[in-house]
């Protein structure tokens, strides 16, 4: 007995699609819920360091400090935070030794970096942060400067400096008063002239 082949296609569609519907992989729910929700925005906010000068070859005593937020700016624990110091030129490396730094946000969002150490060579930099958090990224970068003269030394310097002007206005303001009392007392005492009634009498 022949069965044609459309009479076996039409008896077997049904387990046919019951075989191909249970071939294809379901999404666990946490993977729909991960599917489902979308990347946090987040923001990086640098708190300390910026614009900071540093004396070449030495540890800077100004920590790098940023803190991580929410578009709420709520802090964000946890978030990954990298720091990257240039490769040439100008620039650093950070306590472990590399130009490479990463931490992690603690409860208030935020991560510290002290120790950073500038090298011998002079000039403006940046250090480039990168921050990723649950999917979302975000960037920011901190100017710096080596320099031969730390800010302190030259608030020291424009401080002699204002010293040294303002004990030269001194000097030269005493001075004055001195030749002034000196003239006054070459002059002498003024002569007092007091009204009286002229008297007229013969020769003695």
């Amino acid at each position: 007995m022949r069965i044609h082949w459309q009479q076996l296609w039409g008896r077997d569609l049904p387990a046919l699609a019951l075989c191909a519907l249970l071939a294809v992989p379901s999404a666990s729910p946490l993977e729909a819920q991960q599917a489902g929700r979308e990347a946090p925005k987040i923001q990086v906010v640098v708190l300390e360091g910026q614009g900071a000068i540093y004396r070449v070859g030495q540890r800077s005593k100004t920590p790098l400090v940023v803190r991580v937020e929410d578009e709420n700016r709520r802090p964000l624990m946890g978030a990954a935070v990298q720091f990257t110091s240039p490769d040439s030129g100008p620039g650093g490396v950070f306590p472990n030794g590399a130009r490479v730094y990463l931490l992690r946000t603690d409860r208030t969002g935020q991560v510290e970096v002290k120790g950073f150490r500038a090298n011998g060579v002079q000039g403006k930099f940046e250090i480039g942060v990168e921050v990723s958090y649950q999917g979302a990224s975000a960037k920011a970068s901190i100017v710096q400067i080596n320099s031969a003269e730390t800010q302190t030394s030259r608030s020291r310097l424009l401080s002699s400096r204002f010293l040294s002007i303002a004990g030269g206005v001194a000097v030269g303001a005493v001075l004055a008063l001195v030749l002034a009392r000196s003239d006054e007392e070459a002059q002498g005492p003024p002569i007092a002239i007091t009204p009286g009634s002229p008297s007229v009498g013969g020769p003695q």
